[in-house]
This record gives structure tokens, sequence and C-alpha cells, in this order.
């Protein structure tokens, strides 16, 4: 996906979890994690495809839900950047040029992801992503174990679809609103056990 567009979901999953989880979620900092394995080198080496990031995207899923919860302004945009980043990497996995290599050349690939982003820029993102992020609908992630099989679920889904944008679209968002909110939940539900031991 095209960094306008990986903002594009940013700026709406963030707004998303702005209701259930108060603000906590940095929206200037999630939406610049969002964008940032496309411009920081030290993203470089890892590839934005599910077979060779998603190790990497869980090890920081497992960071930010293992680490005690941010306590003070800086620690939550750190955090919110950091959940940007396994965004990135996650809306990357639900799009059809990061799937099939040999059907696309570069060319092939930036010109589907141009067309990718005007169809997004269509639709109603926000909407999508409150759907994903709303606490009584949101799905029982309780644990990173259950959000990996929950990432492979719907990626093997995903697979089984007809190609098209649409598709892209709705997977991408879903699973990253759905990550975002599970994730920012099982922070707060283990920093409450903690605290209660």
């Amino acid at each position: 996906m095209l960094s306008g567009t990986h903002r594009m979901f940013g700026r709406a999953i963030g707004h998303a979890l702005s209701k259930p989880f108060s603000g906590r979620v940095v929206q200037a900092e999630f939406e610049s994690g969002c964008v940032r394995p496309d411009f920081d080198l030290a993203f470089f080496n890892v590839p934005h495809y599910k077979d060779k990031s998603l190790p990497f995207v869980m090890r920081l899923l497992s960071q930010l839900t293992h680490d005690p919860l941010p306590k003070d302004e800086p620690e939550w945009r750190r955090y919110s950047t950091q959940l940007g980043v396994t965004m990135h990497f996650m809306a990357d996995y639900f799009c059809y040029a990061h799937n099939d290599r040999r059907l696309m050349s570069l060319p092939e690939h930036l010109v589907y992801e141009y067309s990718l982003h005007s169809q997004a820029a269509r639709l109603d993102l926000p909407a999508i992503a409150a759907a994903c992020t709303a606490l009584p609908t949101m799905q029982p992630l309780t644990s990173v174990a259950l959000v990996h099989e929950y990432i492979e679920r719907m990626h093997a889904r995903y697979l089984a679809e007809s190609p098209a944008m649409d598709v892209d679209i709705h997977y991408a968002l879903t699973v990253c609103s759905t990550v975002a909110a599970a994730v920012v939940l099982l922070s707060y539900s283990l920093s409450e056990s903690a605290i209660s031991a």
C-alpha cells in the first residue's frame, strides 16, 4: 500500500480507538507509526510480506502487551507509534500486490497501489474501523497467541476471496482495527492483573 493509504487507515483506526480507550492512543503518533516503515531505515530490512515479517510483527505486539502500560504522555507516544508500525505491516498482508509477487512487476505493483488508494479514499473508513473497535462487538482476543491465530485465520479467508480492491480494503481495515483494539485492551488487562497480583 502507498504511504498515503497507510495514513488514511491510521487516521480511521486511531479515531476509532479514541472512543473506547478515552484517547489514550495518541492519534498523531499512531498515524506516524502507520507510515514509518516506508521511511525509517530501521525497517529497511523488514519485508512487507506476511511470510517474511509476521514473526517481527508478533514480537512487537507481544512487547506492547507485556511491557507495563504507559504512565505518561511520552510513553503513550512511543506506544502509539509502535502500535502504528505493526498496523503498517498487517495492512500490507491484505493487499493483493503483497500476496502474489509472481503476478506483478514493480510498475504493476505501484499502479495497483495507486488505484487502491483512490478506492480507499472514496470509502467511509472511519465507520468500518469504528464497527471493529466498539467494545461490545470486539473480537475476544485475550492473548497474543489468539491475536496471531486471528491474523492467520483472516489471512486464509482473504486469500480464498477473488482479488478485488474492496476486498483488500475491507480485510486490511477490519484486521488492523480489530487487532489494534485487542492489543490496547490486552495491555490494559495485563497491567491491571499485575497491579492486583
